[in-house]
């Protein structure tokens, strides 16, 4: 057997071996993260071995994406649910609203749940803030049908923005001089991170698609997610310095979280701007007519 062919043969091991290495590989990797063991020397083992294990994965995915893509094909072309989630961005728009909906009405009860176990205000501000961001995406699901009538509702959703970035800023204060910030046990924060990361890259790319849509809830919507994803990007800073800002000290921190929180409240303020900008306009351009027909 040539070199070559006994590498792709260890590249491509069987699949009931690969997903054994995945699940020893994981809790090895859990193990040592959460028992501080990441120098250790045996460590380099679970290190090389997940290497390996990754490399393998990919290549295996690889090679069976061209089938994976054609079944999917196939299950989306018998499922008109599917179909509609793919093709019809309106549709797609007011499923996840939906879902948002039901996820901050979830965090809001959560959290004046513990304001009153624990009797902290900390827990009083992110009731609101996800109170805030339900009333919006309730507004949006409930009250936008109509052109005109979908624009005053969004005058209303952007006015409601600026309460987010009051709740930000009382939220940055806390964080200041109270020490108060959010904390992941473990390896936690790294799963955090991952999701905070994609939602704000994917609320990004999705405000610059549908920034000119047609239909103004969906490019509101875009522009609630993009909020929430940036002040989860804050919420993932102070995690980060609880967790691995030991060595840096406290005015750089703080220093820190006033720029990151001065950032998201300006990007704040200008999405709320343009949206009351871009609805003056639009209700201005729909009396035009109405107001011409006065005149005559």
């Amino acid at each position: 057997m040539k070199p070559t062919e006994r590498f792709l043969r260890l590249m491509k091991p069987p699949v009931w071996l690969l997903c054994l290495l995945i699940l020893v590989c994981t809790a090895s990797l859990i193990c040592i993260f959460t028992a501080g063991a990441d120098r250790h020397p045996l460590s380099a083992i679970a290190y090389a071995l997940s290497f390996y294990t990754l490399t393998a994965a990919v290549i295996r995915i690889w090679v069976a994406a061209p089938a994976i893509m054609q079944t999917a094909d196939r299950l989306i072309g018998r499922s008109s649910y599917a179909r509609m989630l793919i093709s019809n961005a309106e549709y797609r728009s007011r499923q996840s609203l939906y879902i948002s909906l039901a996820a901050n009405l979830l965090y809001a009860a959560v959290n004046a749940a513990m304001y009153f176990h624990q009797r902290s205000w900390w827990f009083v501000i992110l009731a609101v803030y996800y109170a805030v961001l339900a009333l919006m995406r309730w507004l949006l699901s409930r009250h936008a049908d109509g052109e005109r009538k979908a624009w005053r509702v969004i005058r209303g959703c952007s006015a409601l923005l600026l309460t987010v970035n009051l709740v930000l800023s009382g939220a940055v204060l806390m964080i200041l001089y109270q020490g108060k910030g959010f904390h992941y046990q473990g390896v936690l924060i790294y799963a955090a991170a991952a999701y905070t990361f994609y939602v704000t890259i994917h609320a990004i790319v999705s405000l610059v698609r549908y920034r000119t849509h047609s239909n103004p809830v969906v490019t509101m919507t875009k522009v609630i997610a993009l909020c929430a994803a940036l002040v989860s990007m804050l919420a993932l800073e102070t995690a980060m310095f609880a967790q691995f800002g030991q060595d840096m000290p406290m005015e750089a921190q703080r220093l820190m979280i006033i720029l990151t929180g001065a950032g998201v409240s300006i990007v704040v303020i200008a999405l709320s701007a343009a949206m009351l900008m871009r609805t003056h306009r639009a209700l201005a351009n729909a009396n035009h007519p109405q107001k011409e027909q006065k005149r005559l």
